[in-house]
């Protein structure tokens, strides 16, 4: 059984707090691990990996939804939204945006938490970010200095967006936080799904 709902955008955003809510419900099977990474490579105009990606959604139970929660898949624009789209065609994806510069600092922090970036202060990390070649940022290699590149939104949204249409949501930390509540009721209601049915001790 391959997914049919992705949460596909972005990183630092709230995505991980979404997909454990979202996977909480009777009616939805979380990807185990959250972020199987299947069609990460298209990101780089790599080939897709060897066909295992059914073993991460092995221990659904006949739930309606199977959520793939990997954020990555965001920057992948068509590439990834076109594979996607071919291998599920009923499809429906969630793109979760964070306003630019709280995700650039999150994503800083991040960075450092993994041991790198070390000595740079914020400012001179965004300075830096500012400073790399569009072209090397599109590369793996390139991932240190994409906090800045990584909130500009607008290089991808059109391309999930005529992919997608009517089947692609797209939401906001700011409202993930302010009230996820009804933000994870109107997500259920595009789903067919009632929210009630997450178990209070998840949200």
């Amino acid at each position: 059984m391959l997914p049919n709902l992705f949460l596909a955008g972005f990183p630092k955003a709230g995505t991980t707090s979404l997909f454990s809510w979202l996977a909480a419900h009777p009616g939805i099977c979380g990807a185990r691990p959250k972020e199987p990474g299947h069609f990460l490579p298209l990101r780089w105009g790599e080939p897709l990996s060897p066909p295992d990606y059914a073993r991460s959604f092995a221990h659904t139970r006949g739930e309606r939804w199977r959520l793939d929660g990997t954020p990555g898949y965001g920057y992948g624009g068509g590439a990834v939204a076109d594979a996607i789209r071919a291998a599920s065609p009923d499809a429906r994806v969630i793109l979760l945006l964070r306003e630019p510069v709280g995700r650039a600092f999150s994503y800083y922090r991040y960075r450092q938490s993994q041991g790198r970036l070390t000595g740079l202060d914020f400012g001179d990390y965004v300075e830096r970010c500012l400073a790399v070649p569009e072209a090397e940022l599109e590369h793996r290699t390139g991932l240190d200095w994409f906090g800045v590149a990584g909130g500009c939104y607008a290089h991808w949204l059109p391309e999930w967006q005529a992919a997608f249409g009517d089947a692609l949501r797209v939401e906001f930390f700011d409202t993930l936080v302010a009230d996820r509540a009804a933000l994870l009721e109107a997500i259920c209601d595009w789903l067919g799904l009632d929210a009630r049915e997450i178990p209070r001790s998840q949200t």
